[in-house]
């Protein structure tokens, strides 16, 4: 199941029209800003259900407690003329189980306390993990991690491609985030080595790679998102939201594909 967490230092805004995305940085007062609906949602061309959850943030010196949002209308709906409204299944979280379709568009709609949200979001063909080997880093860490966990795939030529990587050591997700394109490797088969779990994995764990191809305007969410965290900066950027309406988080429509290494 999807999970909504926030770091309080970070607070980011995006205002656009209909579904134009826009990267407008507008700075909010961490203390005293009005409370914002946070959107995460997702869906992928494997799972048999997919989430919208939808939070609210707090001001920085509340708690990090972020409370479900209850009573919203939740509606996606796929361009080719696929629509389904989403039922609540717990506070904050509407479920769908509509069917994700590699090449198809996905529109999102939010209708809570009167206020309306919109995101539209891209399904790419999907993109075949091929294998992943294990490396040895030269510098470890701050966790004291210097194992390196490798993908390796084949991009295809001639188009622009998004990737997003997200890990798993003995089945729990690691915090980090890491997004790549192909500018580099346009064609090519390629590997690339991470450092994405969060603590040192042990002989006999199990690492897990998922890798995601998604859409320029995901991508540039995570990769805003991935510098902000990844670099500590003394003054965060507010990463870009493809949600039209003033809402936070991200709406991904993606296909996954996902490979398993375990440690010797």
């Amino acid at each position: 199941m999807v999970n909504m967490k926030f770091v309080k230092s970070v607070l980011f805004v995006c205002l656009s029209a209909g579904f134009a995305s826009c990267e407008k940085v507008i700075d909010v007062d961490l203390n005293t800003a009005s409370p914002k609906y946070a959107i995460e949602g997702t869906i992928d061309n494997k799972s048999d259900k997919h989430w919208v959850v939808i939070t609210q943030t707090k001001n920085f010196d509340e708690n990090n407690n972020f409370a479900g949002v209850t009573g919203a209308t939740v509606v996606i709906k796929d361009l080719s003329g696929v629509v389904d409204t989403l039922q609540p299944v717990m506070n904050g979280v509407y479920e769908t189980r509509i069917k994700g379709i590699p090449g198809h568009t996905y529109q999102l709609y939010v209708n809570v306390g009167g206020e309306v949200f919109t995101a539209q979001s891209y399904m790419p063909p999907i993109v075949k993990l091929d294998s992943l080997s294990l490396a040895k880093s030269e510098f470890a860490s701050q966790s004291g991690v210097d194992i390196l966990v490798v993908p390796h795939f084949t991009d295809p030529g001639g188009v622009r491609n998004y990737y997003r990587f997200a890990f798993y050591l003995n089945n729990i997700k690691s915090k980090s985030v890491i997004v790549r394109n192909d500018e580099r490797f346009d064609g090519k088969s390629t590997q690339q080595a991470f450092r994405g779990v969060d603590a040192e994995p042990l002989s006999g764990d199990s690492v897990e790679i998922q890798m995601q191809c998604i859409d320029e305007w995901v991508y540039k969410y995570f990769y805003s998102l991935e510098q902000t965290i990844g670099q500590n900066a003394a003054t965060p950027a507010n990463p870009v939201s493809n949600i039209a309406g003033g809402a936070l988080g991200y709406f991904s429509a993606y296909t996954v594909d996902s490979k398993k290494i375990f440690i010797p």
